[in-house]
């Protein structure tokens, strides 16, 4: 019973993986992506007197990878999404650390 319940998973997997696979895919264009993210940061004190809080949130996922609330210390750990490295123009931005905010 098992064996037929494993090979009916197997088959479904490799039918979705096949499916996968012929799904065509854009290619991601690095620079717009980066100069979005750009255009994001340097609007971020407009967004924070008068944005929405769906906008504050896309912008929260937008740039940051992990929040860690650390109970015996008054400080949060921000963990920051990484900016691609090594595009034209961009030598100054190879990559945004993890940030920490110390009330």
């Amino acid at each position: 019973m098992k064996l037929r319940e494993l090979a009916a998973e197997k088959r479904l997997l490799s039918e979705q993986l096949e499916r996968f696979a012929a799904t065509p895919r854009r290619s991601i264009d690095c620079d717009a992506v980066v100069q979005h993210g750009l255009e994001a940061i340097r609007d971020l004190p407009r967004l924070l007197t008068a944005g929405t809080i769906e906008d504050r949130k896309e912008f929260v996922r937008a740039f940051v990878a992990g929040i860690t609330v650390l109970p015996d210390e008054p400080c949060i750990e921000l963990q920051m999404r990484k900016i691609p490295a090594g595009l034209p123009g961009l030598s100054t931005c190879e990559l945004v650390a993890g940030a920490r905010y110390e009330p």
